[in-house]
């Protein structure tokens, strides 16, 4: 079994290649927003199918359902490989496998931290980098912190 691990900081995603005696495939984890306009296939119920618009539209609204909560959320896929290729398109025609929605809590320092900032008289401007539809989420760093 062989692995390369890829990352693109452009669009936020990790890829894996792994190559062993089933094939090469590339496992492909990141921004929702990206990788699902990247699919083609959906796996549901084990069971590789087109990835409608309709079944799309389902999976963004989890995706804003998890983000609205305050969650990160991360997208995997993969794709099955003829070769190695380099010219090779990876993220191109995958199949979509689900969503993960994780609590990423501040770490404990930080509530003082951005409290400091306050006491020294900084303006802090609060940037939401969670996937917004058509409001900000209901929970936010700021909101986590109590602030």
């Amino acid at each position: 079994v062989g692995e390369n691990q890829l990352h693109d900081s452009l669009v936020n995603n990790d890829k894996v290649v792994y190559i062993n005696d089933g094939g090469i495939k590339s496992y492909t984890k990141g921004a929702p927003e990206y990788l699902i306009k990247k699919c083609k296939f959906i796996k549901i119920d084990g069971k590789v199918q087109e990835f409608s618009a309709t079944l799309k539209e389902q999976i963004e609204q989890a995706n804003f359902s998890m983000a609205d909560r305050a969650l990160r959320v991360v997208a995997m896929c993969y794709k099955e490989l003829d070769s190695l290729n380099p010219n090779d398109e990876i993220e191109s025609d995958m199949v979509f496998i689900g969503l993960a929605g994780m609590m990423d809590n501040p770490r404990p320092e930080v509530k003082q931290s951005v409290k400091n900032c306050f006491k020294a008289g900084m303006i802090l401007r609060h940037t939401c980098f969670f996937v917004q539809k058509n409001a900000p989420p209901k929970r936010c760093i700021f909101c986590w912190l109590a602030l």
